[in-house]
């Protein structure tokens, strides 16, 4: 015997508009999903920021996901025009319409804003999914954007991804703690040192060659969190941007203005 619940107190389905859905690429929604959704909170005491905020105006479509420690924006013009519109949604129904693109290898996906305004459908092929969209508002990401740097460095994605990992193993008995030492060259080459350190396992140091502009700096950052930000990007370079030991640093790939990663440094020797 399986017992079950009356068929009216399943939820809803909300009312939308068919004519009304927007059309979107599926591989340029999902890839952007996939370059912020990461960066959303898990801890729900602050739900707004276990959402993306998806913003639509004109033929600009834009995705934002923070934490509070870190933040991930993706831009992309489109050839349809939207309507002025900003919403919130949960970073986990976003990762579930990943999912169902790569079940259903849809080639579009519709998105539909029902009409009590409080609700997200996205359609793909024979699937829908509806979420709740999050009340509040969201933070003022614009204002935490660095204007310009003192440090810029351009180095190869994969070994600085490489380094990261290696610099893990003892960065994660000493709170994700490591080092960034960057140090320019003559004619723009220089270095770039991985320095981590912990009372447990002892300390190691990755040397990698890099193009570095500007001043020296040591920077410290969580380590798990740019190793998020380096597996987004699937440019071979990726640009670090910085101002000082304290400020946050804009990592992006190279020629891609459109996708940032603004990740805030970690406090080291007291500063």
């Amino acid at each position: 015997v399986v017992k079950g619940i009356e068929a009216s107190e399943f939820p809803t389905i909300p009312e939308f508009d068919v004519s009304s859905g927007i059309s979107l690429d599926a591989n340029t929604l999902k890839e952007m999903i996939q370059n912020v959704a990461f960066a959303a909170s898990v801890d729900d005491s602050r739900p707004v920021l276990t959402g993306v905020l998806i913003n639509m105006e004109g033929k600009s479509l834009s995705m934002v996901g923070t934490d509070g420690f870190r933040l991930a924006i993706c831009r992309v013009d489109l050839p349809v025009t939207f309507a002025k519109k900003q919403m919130i949604v949960p970073a986990s129904t976003l990762k579930e319409v990943v999912r169902i693109i790569g079940a259903t290898k849809a080639s579009k996906i519709t998105l539909f804003l029902p009409l009590t305004g409080s609700q997200v459908v996205f359609r793909c092929e024979n699937v829908q999914i509806v979420s709740q969209l999050i009340d509040g508002k969201y933070p003022d990401y614009q204002a935490i954007l660095p204007k310009g740097y003192k440090t810029r460095t351009v180095i190869a994605t994969a070994d600085l991804l490489k380094a990261c990992k290696q610099a893990s193993i003892i960065a994660r008995e000493g709170s994700n703690v490591v080092r960034f030492h960057l140090q320019p060259g003559p004619n723009q080459t220089g270095k770039v040192k991985l320095l981590a350190e912990s009372d447990e396992t002892g300390a190691s140091e990755i040397e990698l060659d890099a193009t570095i502009e500007g001043q020296e700096l040591e920077i410290a950052f969580n380590v798990k969190f740019m190793q998020d930000g380096l597996e987004a990007i699937t440019a071979k370079n990726v640009v670090i941007e910085a101002n000082a030991h304290n400020t946050p640093a804009v990592i992006r790939s190279t020629g891609e203005e459109e996708k940032l990663y603004v990740l805030m440094p970690m406090h080291i020797d007291g500063r």
